[in-house]
Protein backbone atom coordinates (compact mmCIF):
# COMPACT_ATOMS: atom_id res chain seq x y z
CA UNK A 1 0.00 0.00 0.00
CA UNK A 2 1.08 3.66 -0.84
CA UNK A 3 1.16 4.98 2.71
CA UNK A 4 3.07 2.15 4.45
CA UNK A 5 5.99 1.76 1.70
CA UNK A 6 6.45 5.60 1.59
CA UNK A 7 6.71 5.95 5.16
CA UNK A 8 8.78 3.58 5.51
CA UNK A 9 11.07 3.91 3.04
CA UNK A 10 11.40 7.84 3.47
CA UNK A 11 12.33 7.21 7.55
CA UNK A 12 13.96 4.08 6.63
CA UNK A 13 11.84 2.34 9.37
CA UNK A 14 9.55 -0.85 8.89
CA UNK A 15 5.98 -0.58 8.67
CA UNK A 16 4.88 -2.57 12.00
CA UNK A 17 7.81 -0.05 14.03
CA UNK A 18 5.79 3.24 12.56
CA UNK A 19 2.60 1.32 13.45
CA UNK A 20 1.21 2.37 10.06
CA UNK A 21 -0.56 0.08 8.05
CA UNK A 22 -3.48 2.03 5.93
CA UNK A 23 -3.84 5.04 3.41
CA UNK A 24 -5.49 7.38 5.71
CA UNK A 25 -2.84 8.09 8.82
CA UNK A 26 0.15 10.40 8.23
CA UNK A 27 3.00 9.20 9.72
CA UNK A 28 3.78 11.99 12.00
CA UNK A 29 0.23 11.27 13.63
CA UNK A 30 1.95 8.24 15.41
CA UNK A 31 5.55 9.39 14.68
CA UNK A 32 6.27 13.05 15.52
CA UNK A 33 9.84 12.81 15.78
CA UNK A 34 10.51 10.81 12.99
CA UNK A 35 13.94 11.35 10.85
CA UNK A 36 12.94 11.50 7.60
CA UNK A 37 15.52 11.37 4.42
CA UNK A 38 15.21 14.49 3.08
CA UNK A 39 14.83 15.89 6.32
CA UNK A 40 18.18 13.88 7.00
CA UNK A 41 19.88 15.64 4.17
CA UNK A 42 18.21 19.07 4.73
CA UNK A 43 20.08 18.88 8.59
CA UNK A 44 23.59 18.20 6.73
CA UNK A 45 23.08 21.58 4.50
CA UNK A 46 21.46 20.15 1.17
CA UNK A 47 18.25 22.35 -0.16
CA UNK A 48 15.63 19.37 -0.10
CA UNK A 49 12.67 20.27 -2.53
CA UNK A 50 9.55 18.03 -3.22
CA UNK A 51 7.86 18.33 -6.63
CA UNK A 52 4.97 15.64 -6.84
CA UNK A 53 3.54 12.80 -4.78
CA UNK A 54 6.14 11.88 -2.30
CA UNK A 55 4.60 11.59 1.04
CA UNK A 56 0.98 9.99 1.06
CA UNK A 57 -0.49 13.34 1.43
CA UNK A 58 -3.75 12.86 -0.15
CA UNK A 59 -6.20 12.60 2.92
CA UNK A 60 -5.38 16.32 4.48
CA UNK A 61 -4.29 18.62 2.20
CA UNK A 62 -2.50 20.45 5.34
CA UNK A 63 -0.32 17.84 6.13
CA UNK A 64 2.66 17.85 3.37
CA UNK A 65 5.96 17.59 5.88
CA UNK A 66 6.99 21.03 6.00
CA UNK A 67 10.18 20.38 7.89
CA UNK A 68 11.32 17.77 5.68
CA UNK A 69 11.40 20.73 2.82
CA UNK A 70 13.56 23.58 2.20
CA UNK A 71 10.46 25.17 0.22
CA UNK A 72 6.83 24.35 0.28
CA UNK A 73 5.90 20.85 -2.05
CA UNK A 74 3.95 21.14 -5.44
CA UNK A 75 1.03 19.13 -6.18
CA UNK A 76 1.83 16.58 -3.17
CA UNK A 77 -1.77 16.36 -2.33
CA UNK A 78 -4.38 14.85 -4.65
CA UNK A 79 -6.12 11.80 -5.57
CA UNK A 80 -5.45 9.72 -8.61
CA UNK A 81 -9.39 9.93 -9.72
CA UNK A 82 -9.19 13.83 -9.39
CA UNK A 83 -6.18 13.83 -12.55
CA UNK A 84 -9.02 14.95 -14.72
CA UNK A 85 -7.05 16.69 -18.18
CA UNK A 86 -6.94 20.63 -17.94
CA UNK A 87 -6.26 22.28 -21.50
CA UNK A 88 -7.11 25.52 -22.95
CA UNK A 89 -10.56 25.71 -25.33
CA UNK A 90 -12.54 22.87 -26.09
CA UNK A 91 -11.38 19.04 -24.42
CA UNK A 92 -10.51 16.41 -26.81
CA UNK A 93 -13.01 14.01 -27.31
CA UNK A 94 -12.74 10.35 -24.76
CA UNK A 95 -11.42 7.51 -27.71
CA UNK A 96 -11.49 4.94 -24.99
CA UNK A 97 -15.01 2.97 -24.51
CA UNK A 98 -15.44 2.52 -20.84
CA UNK A 99 -16.46 6.32 -20.20
CA UNK A 100 -18.84 5.33 -17.76
CA UNK A 101 -16.62 3.41 -15.38
CA UNK A 102 -15.55 5.83 -13.00
CA UNK A 103 -12.00 5.68 -10.82
CA UNK A 104 -13.09 8.45 -8.54
CA UNK A 105 -14.31 11.84 -9.93
CA UNK A 106 -12.89 10.51 -13.42
CA UNK A 107 -13.52 7.65 -16.25
CA UNK A 108 -10.78 4.65 -15.82
CA UNK A 109 -10.24 4.72 -19.52
CA UNK A 110 -9.42 7.76 -21.28
CA UNK A 111 -7.33 8.84 -24.47
CA UNK A 112 -7.63 12.47 -25.41
CA UNK A 113 -5.36 13.95 -27.68
CA UNK A 114 -4.06 16.01 -25.32
CA UNK A 115 -0.58 17.41 -24.44
CA UNK A 116 1.35 15.79 -21.61
CA UNK A 117 0.96 19.03 -19.49
CA UNK A 118 -2.88 18.37 -19.40
CA UNK A 119 -2.53 15.64 -16.78
CA UNK A 120 -0.50 15.32 -13.57
CA UNK A 121 2.65 14.01 -14.21
CA UNK A 122 2.99 16.31 -17.35
CA UNK A 123 3.01 19.49 -15.03
CA UNK A 124 5.27 17.78 -12.25
CA UNK A 125 8.04 17.29 -14.96
CA UNK A 126 7.83 21.17 -16.03
CA UNK A 127 7.82 22.28 -12.08
CA UNK A 128 10.90 19.40 -11.71
CA UNK A 129 12.69 21.25 -14.68
CA UNK A 130 11.89 24.61 -13.10
CA UNK A 131 12.81 23.77 -9.76
CA UNK A 132 16.16 21.98 -10.83
CA UNK A 133 17.59 25.16 -12.52
CA UNK A 134 16.67 27.46 -8.91
CA UNK A 135 19.12 24.58 -7.30
CA UNK A 136 21.74 23.95 -9.34
CA UNK A 137 24.60 25.55 -7.80
CA UNK A 138 23.90 24.44 -4.04
CA UNK A 139 23.78 20.63 -2.85
CA UNK A 140 20.53 19.66 -3.64
CA UNK A 141 17.94 17.00 -2.80
CA UNK A 142 15.42 16.92 -5.47
CA UNK A 143 12.03 14.15 -4.83
CA UNK A 144 10.32 14.49 -7.66
CA UNK A 145 7.05 12.20 -7.58
CA UNK A 146 5.40 11.26 -10.60
CA UNK A 147 1.64 9.49 -10.44
CA UNK A 148 1.58 7.19 -13.21
CA UNK A 149 1.08 4.37 -13.83
CA UNK A 150 -1.80 3.99 -11.32
CA UNK A 151 -4.93 3.87 -12.42
CA UNK A 152 -7.14 5.91 -14.33
CA UNK A 153 -5.36 4.81 -17.58
CA UNK A 154 -5.86 8.32 -18.91
CA UNK A 155 -2.58 9.02 -20.72
CA UNK A 156 -2.70 11.43 -24.02
CA UNK A 157 -3.25 9.59 -26.87
CA UNK A 158 0.34 9.81 -28.57
CA UNK A 159 0.91 7.10 -25.54
CA UNK A 160 -1.92 4.84 -26.44
CA UNK A 161 -1.35 5.08 -30.18
CA UNK A 162 2.87 3.26 -29.41
CA UNK A 163 1.01 0.14 -28.85
CA UNK A 164 -1.24 -2.17 -30.84
CA UNK A 165 -3.57 -3.95 -28.54
CA UNK A 166 -4.24 -7.22 -30.35
CA UNK A 167 -0.42 -7.40 -29.82
CA UNK A 168 0.34 -6.81 -26.15
CA UNK A 169 1.35 -9.62 -23.79
CA UNK A 170 -2.20 -12.28 -23.11
CA UNK A 171 -3.43 -11.99 -19.85
CA UNK A 172 -3.84 -15.14 -18.23
CA UNK A 173 -6.28 -14.23 -15.17
CA UNK A 174 -6.42 -17.19 -13.60
CA UNK A 175 -5.80 -17.84 -9.93
CA UNK A 176 -2.67 -19.48 -9.45
CA UNK A 177 -3.12 -23.35 -8.20
CA UNK A 178 -3.39 -23.69 -5.04
CA UNK A 179 -3.45 -20.33 -3.90
CA UNK A 180 -5.31 -19.80 -0.64
CA UNK A 181 -8.31 -17.18 -0.84
CA UNK A 182 -7.04 -15.16 1.84
CA UNK A 183 -4.67 -13.96 -0.62
CA UNK A 184 -7.16 -12.16 -3.13
CA UNK A 185 -9.30 -9.22 -2.58
CA UNK A 186 -12.15 -7.83 -4.95
CA UNK A 187 -10.18 -5.45 -6.80
CA UNK A 188 -12.26 -2.75 -5.50
CA UNK A 189 -9.96 0.30 -6.51
CA UNK A 190 -10.73 -0.52 -9.92
CA UNK A 191 -13.60 -2.29 -10.58
CA UNK A 192 -16.05 -1.44 -7.62
CA UNK A 193 -18.80 0.53 -9.23
CA UNK A 194 -21.32 1.23 -6.24
CA UNK A 195 -23.30 -0.71 -5.19
CA UNK A 196 -21.61 -3.63 -6.23
CA UNK A 197 -17.93 -4.79 -8.17
CA UNK A 198 -18.41 -5.45 -11.76
CA UNK A 199 -16.59 -8.22 -13.80
CA UNK A 200 -15.07 -6.38 -16.86
CA UNK A 201 -15.43 -8.12 -20.22
CA UNK A 202 -12.11 -9.24 -22.20
CA UNK A 203 -13.09 -6.19 -24.04
CA UNK A 204 -12.92 -3.84 -21.41
CA UNK A 205 -9.82 -5.88 -19.94
CA UNK A 206 -7.94 -5.41 -23.07
CA UNK A 207 -8.61 -1.73 -23.22
CA UNK A 208 -7.50 -1.49 -19.14
CA UNK A 209 -4.29 -3.28 -19.88
CA UNK A 210 -3.78 -1.46 -22.82
CA UNK A 211 -4.06 1.90 -20.99
CA UNK A 212 -2.12 0.98 -18.28
CA UNK A 213 1.40 0.36 -21.04
CA UNK A 214 0.14 3.96 -22.38
CA UNK A 215 0.41 5.00 -18.46
CA UNK A 216 3.95 3.62 -18.03
CA UNK A 217 4.96 5.25 -21.32
CA UNK A 218 3.66 8.63 -20.15
CA UNK A 219 5.67 8.34 -16.71
CA UNK A 220 9.04 7.28 -18.51
CA UNK A 221 8.44 10.37 -21.03
CA UNK A 222 8.28 12.68 -17.97
CA UNK A 223 11.44 11.19 -16.28
CA UNK A 224 13.34 11.87 -19.69
CA UNK A 225 12.39 15.51 -19.09
CA UNK A 226 13.62 15.90 -15.78
CA UNK A 227 16.59 13.61 -16.59
CA UNK A 228 17.53 15.70 -19.89
CA UNK A 229 17.50 18.71 -17.95
CA UNK A 230 19.72 17.19 -15.25
CA UNK A 231 22.68 16.39 -18.41
CA UNK A 232 22.15 19.79 -20.22
CA UNK A 233 22.74 21.72 -16.54
CA UNK A 234 25.95 19.49 -16.89
CA UNK A 235 24.57 18.03 -12.91
CA UNK A 236 24.27 14.48 -14.44
CA UNK A 237 28.50 14.53 -13.21
CA UNK A 238 27.63 15.07 -9.61
CA UNK A 239 24.12 13.70 -8.91
CA UNK A 240 23.06 10.30 -7.42
CA UNK A 241 19.57 9.48 -9.70
CA UNK A 242 17.86 6.54 -7.73
CA UNK A 243 14.38 5.25 -9.27
CA UNK A 244 11.68 3.68 -7.11
CA UNK A 245 7.76 2.54 -6.99
CA UNK A 246 6.40 2.60 -3.99
CA UNK A 247 4.07 -0.98 -4.55
CA UNK A 248 3.65 -2.92 -7.87
CA UNK A 249 0.65 -3.17 -9.32
CA UNK A 250 -2.42 -5.65 -10.84
CA UNK A 251 -3.89 -5.25 -14.37
CA UNK A 252 -5.78 -8.65 -14.72
CA UNK A 253 -3.35 -10.83 -13.51
CA UNK A 254 -4.56 -13.43 -11.13
CA UNK A 255 -7.82 -11.90 -11.82
CA UNK A 256 -6.58 -8.95 -9.59
CA UNK A 257 -6.43 -5.36 -10.28
CA UNK A 258 -5.27 -2.94 -8.69
CA UNK A 259 -2.72 -3.48 -5.45
CA UNK A 260 -2.87 -4.45 -1.94
CA UNK A 261 -1.86 -8.06 -2.55
CA UNK A 262 1.21 -10.23 -1.47
CA UNK A 263 1.98 -11.83 -5.30
CA UNK A 264 4.49 -10.70 -7.03
CA UNK A 265 3.23 -8.01 -9.18
CA UNK A 266 2.52 -5.73 -6.14
CA UNK A 267 5.69 -6.66 -4.35
CA UNK A 268 8.02 -6.61 -6.99
CA UNK A 269 9.14 -2.76 -7.70
CA UNK A 270 12.22 -1.35 -9.54
CA UNK A 271 15.06 0.07 -7.00
CA UNK A 272 17.74 1.66 -9.92
CA UNK A 273 20.36 3.60 -8.57
CA UNK A 274 22.70 5.46 -10.99
CA UNK A 275 25.80 7.25 -9.94
CA UNK A 276 27.57 9.54 -11.94
CA UNK A 277 30.70 7.39 -12.73
CA UNK A 278 28.13 5.45 -14.74
CA UNK A 279 29.60 1.87 -13.13
CA UNK A 280 27.87 -1.05 -14.10
CA UNK A 281 26.47 -3.29 -11.34
CA UNK A 282 23.85 -5.56 -9.68
CA UNK A 283 22.26 -6.50 -6.03
CA UNK A 284 23.51 -9.87 -5.39
CA UNK A 285 21.19 -10.03 -2.35
CA UNK A 286 17.76 -9.20 -1.38
CA UNK A 287 17.08 -5.63 -1.47
CA UNK A 288 14.28 -3.86 0.20
CA UNK A 289 13.02 0.21 -0.19
CA UNK A 290 13.88 0.12 3.11
CA UNK A 291 17.51 -0.23 2.32
CA UNK A 292 17.29 3.35 0.15
CA UNK A 293 17.94 5.39 3.10
CA UNK A 294 20.80 4.55 4.76
CA UNK A 295 22.07 3.48 1.12
CA UNK A 296 21.91 7.39 -0.12
CA UNK A 297 23.71 8.71 3.16
CA UNK A 298 26.38 6.01 2.44
CA UNK A 299 26.97 7.32 -1.06
CA UNK A 300 27.72 10.81 -0.57
CA UNK A 301 31.60 11.95 0.17
CA UNK A 302 32.61 13.16 3.93
CA UNK A 303 31.01 11.63 6.70
CA UNK A 304 27.18 11.25 6.96
CA UNK A 305 25.39 9.92 10.22
CA UNK A 306 22.34 7.81 9.43
CA UNK A 307 20.37 8.00 12.24
CA UNK A 308 18.12 4.80 10.97
CA UNK A 309 21.71 2.61 11.88
CA UNK A 310 23.77 4.97 13.91
CA UNK A 311 26.79 4.74 12.30
CA UNK A 312 28.88 7.12 10.40
CA UNK A 313 30.53 5.89 7.46
CA UNK A 314 32.86 8.18 5.18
Amino acid sequence: MCNPSRSSFLSGQRPDTLHLWNNGTHFREKNPDVVTLPEHFKANGYTTRCVGKIFHNWHTREKGDRQSWSADEFLHYANHGDDKPQVKGVLPENLAKLADWNYGATTVTECRDVPDEAYYDGRVAVEAVKVLKEVKDKPFFLAVGFWKPHAPFNAPKKYWDLYDRGKLPKLDPARPKNAVDIAFHDSREVLLIPPKSRTPTPEQAAEMRHGCFANVSFMDAQVGKVLAALSETGLDKNTVVVFISDHGYHVGEHALWGKTACFEYDARVPMIFATPDGRPGAMKSLAELIDLFPTLCFTRSGLTHCPRSGSCVS
